[in-house]
């Protein structure tokens, strides 16, 4: 896809990409996650597990509700509403204690879906959670790796592999947008330009997977009240971290205001990223998660 002539549809990072992992050429021919699934399996005795949800047992079900709640509160109902509309779950797990089938440390929830653009596919990334302990080190840009790696493959046996533009789409909380952004080398938040393919797939489809999910947004912000209550305070944050790469991004409005530090926290304001899975976007990913790993 071409990169329109504004920032306004991609917001580009200029830090150089190491090639420790390997070359975009040599990640499709095995997966871009399979190597980081190994290296994550042999430093941190970590795994990610990828389940339809049509093949989700209800008591594991329950246990992933009872991880979340255990570090977001959010009702059942409401939890489950959601959980209901995702293709699959990746769930993370440790094998720090010795067992053999591992402790659910973590998830997060995967939709894939057509859009009325043919060669367009769209990842939707749902709900993650991951305990405190095991953060920082790689699973979420693993997780997405993976979630590509899947839908590529999927939509590989419909349509060939070099006509196919796979996006991804997330409703993120100031934590995960930052988090993310720091680890792409291009993204995007709506609204997005009507002329771009992109835009035309996606914009359609922000609205319906909103409001399937029972959450609302804001049409002169685009910003999404998803239900939920941070327990983290203003307080608690450094002026570094409020100064970290995506956080200013993630507070700056479309009218060029600035949310408050209670706003950015409240879950009344979570963010819509949009990229496209392209060549500096998965070498990117890539390497973040490998710099975590290796950390």
């Amino acid at each position: 896809i071409e990169k329109e002539g504004s920032d306004t549809l991609f917001r580009v990072s200029r830090r150089p990409l190491s090639s420790s992992v390997g070359t975009v050429a040599e990640g499709a021919e095995a997966g871009f996650s399979a190597p980081l699934l190994r290296k994550l399996r042999g430093r941190h005795s970590l795994s990610i597990e990828a389940v339809p949800m049509r093949d989700l047992p209800k008591d594991l079900e329950d246990e992933l509700y009872n991880c979340s709640r255990a570090l977001m509160l959010e009702e059942r109902q409401h939890w489950q509403r959601h959980a209901d509309q995702q293709s699959e779950v990746h769930i993370f797990r440790s094998f720090q204690d010795g067992s053999d089938s591992g402790k659910v440390c973590g998830f997060q929830f995967w939709r894939y879906g057509d859009t009325c653009v043919p060669n367009v596919t769209l990842i939707f990334g749902g709900k993650l959670r991951i305990e405190k302990e095991q953060r920082q080190k790689g699973l979420h840009l693993i997780s997405n790796l993976l979630a590509y790696d899947r839908a590529r493959e999927q939509s590989a046996q419909v349509k060939p592999d070099s006509e196919n533009i796979i996006a991804r789409v997330g409703l993120l909380n100031v934590f995960g947008f930052s988090s993310i952004v720091a680890a792409l080398d291009s993204w995007s938040v709506p609204p997005l330009p009507d002329g771009s393919i992109i835009g035309k797939a996606v914009e359609p489809e922000l609205w319906k997977w909103t409001e399937g999910s029972g959450f609302f947004m804001d049409g002169s912000t685009y910003r999404v009240d998803v239900c939920q209550t941070s327990p983290v305070k203003p307080e608690q944050l450094s002026e570094e971290w409020w100064n970290r790469k995506g956080v200013p991004e993630f507070r700056k409005l479309r009218d060029g205001s600035i949310l408050s530090p209670e706003e950015t926290l409240s879950r009344a304001n979570d963010s819509f990223l949009v990229w496209e899975f392209d060549r500096g976007n998965l070498e990117s990913l890539q390497n973040a998660a490998l710099r975590y790993l290796e950390e």
